[in-house]
């Protein structure tokens, strides 16, 4: 199929053709389900074209007579040629599809991928209405039916989505993507974003995904938590208004209205917008997050229409489809025919073909008996396709969860003396080798290759790497020695490197203390105290003497920045210094 944009040249004239197809087959309509079609036509083509394009195109009528028959129809004029491309005219089966134009600002091409992925991904799971243009080849236009009026007929769907192209000629779109504590909307004006807005507020507990005013229906909690949470979601819907009153001008004027909202969260949007309006259309999508890219992608994926064969559609089982199907369809008989019902496809079971006892060793890397086997290969055949993915022994041996050392055992038998083929795919398309999850396993098929030589098959087709000999194996162990050895080397040096830091660091720290126990001392001296000689918690700075006891932290006596073990000492060391001082004074 073929993608365009429902607002291209292309898609018009394509959906024109669709609807003169309809009004040729003389599908007949109910009047009492046109009303809301009719509105929203008349809604859709007030703006859609100019004065000269009705000139162009004439004018319609949907005037019923009383019996519901068409009174007058206008007259349709051929496809328009869009470009040098599009060559093809009217009626013709080849379809040449107008590249749609890309957005002036630069995206990252990584980026812009994952974004075509999902627009891809989610228009194959949007339903779609075909509405054929060309009978004879059955190429028929696959519309989104979420754009389209529900219960209604073709003839009437159809005018009503061409009606909705030609709008978007002139006319925006906007997408609201609205989520508890998420909100993201876009203005699009054809292949431009013109205006977007997003808000994000904190109104989910962590690991609850429960919105606050839905926890509110059970019980009321008072935490801080809560009041912030119910904070932020008037936050979101002032947010909310605030984004649609800027933009009610191009809201007036907008095409279409693409919303995607719970039902619980309805009444934030409908506070501004009129939910009887015919433009509002409700996204059949899961949004995920809504984001600014979301709203593109949502966008892309609604706008776009697709050019294929027509696919025969299945008539509901209501009432109403079968009032309508048996109007449509004259009947001489007046007999009633039951509506057709989809066709059951019945299931086919799998087709398994059992395993011989050579699929059975190599499964459970029984290397005995895969040689017995081997001894006699006239009653085997070794390339045999068995099991529920019709896999060779050589399979069932690659992907043996069985020692590894006996399954390239009898990997080796199966290339070497067997003389299987690596290169046969299983149901999956996968070779053997692709199986091996070990590496013992996937070293066997390398040394087969190398014993069996490049002429044996095709290797570059079995995936299997290059050929490893017996000095390839030595060579290889040997650079793992020493790669092992440099790596001890390096954690020697490493480990010496440290330990000489440690030492240089501990030899820093003595001479610190020790420059620290002299400039102490050198200050008691002058303060006419002696050293300490023995440094110990509770001892007399005076006379040394240790003070012991449950309260000898409280019996010590403090003066200046020193402390005493009685007052007798503190008046001794106040003599002192003062005999000192008086020394001085003389000098």
């Amino acid at each position: 199929m073929e993608a365009l944009m429902l607002h291209s040249n292309r898609c018009q004239g394509l959906l024109e053709l669709a609807r003169k197809k309809a009004l040729e087959d003389h599908v007949e309509e109910e009047p009492q389900s046109l009303v809301r079609s009719l509105h929203a036509i008349q809604f859709f083509s007030a703006d859609s074209s100019s004065d000269d394009e009705k000139s162009a195109t004439g004018s319609v009528s949907d005037d019923s007579s009383s019996d519901g028959e068409e009174t007058e129809i206008r007259e349709f004029q051929p496809l328009p040629q869009i470009s040098e491309a599009s060559s093809s005219a009217v009626g013709s089966t080849t379809i040449a599809v107008t590249p749609t134009p890309k957005p002036s600002k630069k995206q990252d091409p990584k980026q812009a991928k994952l974004r075509d992925q999902e627009v891809k991904r989610l228009s194959q799971t949007l339903n779609r209405t075909c509405f054929t243009f060309d009978g004879e080849s059955g190429l028929a236009v696959h519309v989104p039916t979420s754009l389209l009026p529900p219960r209604q007929t073709k003839l009437h769907q159809c005018r009503h989505i061409e009606d909705v192209a030609k709008s978007l000629s002139s006319k925006p779109v906007i997408v609201i993507l609205l989520r508890s504590g998420k909100f993201a909307a876009a203005i699009y004006q054809k292949d431009k974003c013109i205006h977007h807005t997003s808000s994000s507020r904190y109104t989910i507990r962590k690991k609850q995904g429960r919105a606050q005013s839905t926890q509110d229906g059970n019980r009321r909690p008072n935490s801080i938590g809560s009041q912030l949470r119910r904070a932020g979601e008037q936050q979101l819907k002032e947010d909310v208004h605030n984004a649609l009153r800027q933009w009610k001008s191009h809201i007036d004027r907008a095409a279409l209205i693409l919303i995607s909202c719970p039902k619980v969260m309805r009444s934030t949007l409908f506070e501004i917008l009129d939910k009887t309006d015919p433009r509002l259309i409700n996204i059949p999508l899961d949004i995920g997050r809504p984001t600014i890219e979301a709203t593109g992608i949502m966008y892309e994926t609604l706008m776009t229409v697709f050019v294929g064969e027509a696919v025969e559609e299945v008539v509901p089982n209501s009432e109403y489809m079968d009032s309508i199907a048996n109007k449509s369809i004259p009947d001489e008989s007046n007999k009633q025919e039951s509506p057709r019902q989809p066709e059951v496809i019945p299931k086919k079971e799998p087709v398994i073909i059992p395993l011989t006892s050579l699929h059975e060793a190599s499964r459970d890397a029984n290397l005995t008996a895969l040689l017995d086997l081997l001894r006699d290969p006239s009653d085997i055949s070794i390339d045999q396709l068995a099991g529920y993915d019709f896999m060779t022994a050589l399979h069932f041996a690659a992907e043996s969860n069985a020692d590894p050392a006996l399954a390239s055992a009898c990997i080796s038998a199966l290339l070497i003396q067997g003389h299987a083929d690596p290169c046969v795919v299983d149901a999956r398309n996968r070779v053997p080798y692709f199986l091996a999850s070990h590496d013992k396993t996937r070293e066997a098929f390398r040394k087969a290759r190398a014993v069996l030589g490049e002429d044996y098959c095709d290797w570059e087709a079995s995936k299997v790497g290059p050929p490893l000999t017996d000095d390839d194996i030595k060579a290889k162990k040997e650079k793992e020695a020493e790669k092992k050895r440099r790596k001890r080397q390096k954690q020697k040096e490493k480990d010496a490197k440290e330990k000489a830091q440690s030492q240089e660091m501990e030899l820093r720290r003595k001479e610190q203390e020790e420059e620290e126990k002299k400039a102490e001392d050198a200050k008691r001296i002058r303060d006419a105290l002696n050293p300490i000689a023995v440094r110990k918690p509770n001892v007399c700075d005076f006379c040394q003497k240790e003070v012991k006891g449950r309260k000898a932290q409280q019996l010590m006596l403090e003066r200046l920045e020193y402390r005493y073990c009685s007052s007798e000492c503190v008046q001794n060391h106040k003599r002192e210094l003062m005999a000192k001082a008086a020394l001085a004074r003389f000098k």
